[in-house]
Formats: structure tokens, sequence, C-alpha cells
């Protein structure tokens, strides 16, 4: 798609370092162009996403927070129940992981069926710290309808600010 690390890093990702970049880029623009996601506004949308969700250009595992946990509640309590979630130990396992947080039970079951056809993503959910499966998680997850449905105007607005940022086309 024509987009370097020496590009994105000062315009998406100014205060990581650039050698994080340099590791996974590849990786998640492979992965796209595996789903056939490679076209400019996916990999700009991919780009704008990483950066929200890890911001390091690495695969993170969620942290319990206020967004997660109830006040004075075990961690990750507020999954339970949702998210194919079945209780607190699933809620724990499955939280946010991987490079944009792919989160709960039913998910991390789709993305292993779609990766692996089977469900040693559920038996190990760490595999979504291990390249290139932690970038192509969620690029299954929305070539399943996931959470991006479609490509609608909210994709593009996504893109094209991206775009503008980096000052490239994809």
């Amino acid at each position: 798609p024509g987009i370097s690390a020496d590009q994105i890093q000062p315009a998406l990702f100014a205060g990581t370092p650039l050698a994080n970049i340099q590791c996974n880029l590849g990786y998640v623009l492979n992965a796209l162009e595996d789903f056939q996601l490679g076209d400019r506004d996916m990999v700009l949308v991919a780009l704008a996403t990483l950066r929200a969700e890890a911001a390091t250009f690495l695969p993170v595992s969620e942290r319990a927070g206020p967004a997660n946990t109830t006040p004075g509640g075990q961690p990750f309590d507020k999954y339970v129940g949702i998210l194919g979630n079945r209780g607190l130990q699933d809620a724990s396992k499955y939280r946010g992981r991987g490079f944009i947080q792919l989160t709960g039970r039913a998910n991390y079951a789709q993305c292993s069926l779609q990766l692996f056809n089977d469900d040693r993503l559920l038996d190990n959910p760490l595999l979504l710290h291990q390249p290139p499966v932690h970038q192509v998680a969620r690029v299954v997850q929305r070539d399943t309808g996931k959470p991006l449905e479609g490509r609608g105007g909210e994709v593009v607005v996504v893109a094209d600010a991206a775009e503008r940022r980096i000052g490239a086309k994809a």
C-alpha cells in the first residue's frame, strides 16, 4: 500500500519506538491483504484503530480499570454475562488482548474458528500476542461482520483523517 514505518511513526505514533512499528507493520499490512482488506480505506482505518488501541504498536493485554471493573469489584467483572462470557473466570481470561483488544469468549471462539478451524484461542488466549496472530485476529473479526459492519461513511471519515495525518495514499 505504499505506507512505511517512517511515514506513520511521526504522524500517528509519535513517541512509539520506530523499531516496534518496523517489526509489526508488515504483519498488519499482510493480514489486511490476506483478507482482501488492503485497500486505502481499510489500511488507514486499521492504523487509526491501532493508534487508539495499542499506541505502542505492540500487542497488549487489557488491564483492569473503570471501563471493565465495577468500583470495589473483581477485575473485569463488567464483562460477566456479556460477549459470551460465562462467569468471572471467562471475563478475566477473555479480556481484551492483542493488537486491537479482541474481547469476550464468543469473539475468541469466532476468531479461533476463522483462523485455525479449531478452538485454540479459547485454550490459549495469549496466542493473540504472537505474530502474525495478533494482527490477523481483528481483521478476521471485521471480515465476519464485527465490529465494522459494512463500509459506511464512518470508515471513510476515519480513513480520510488518517490519510491527512500521514500524508500518503494507501
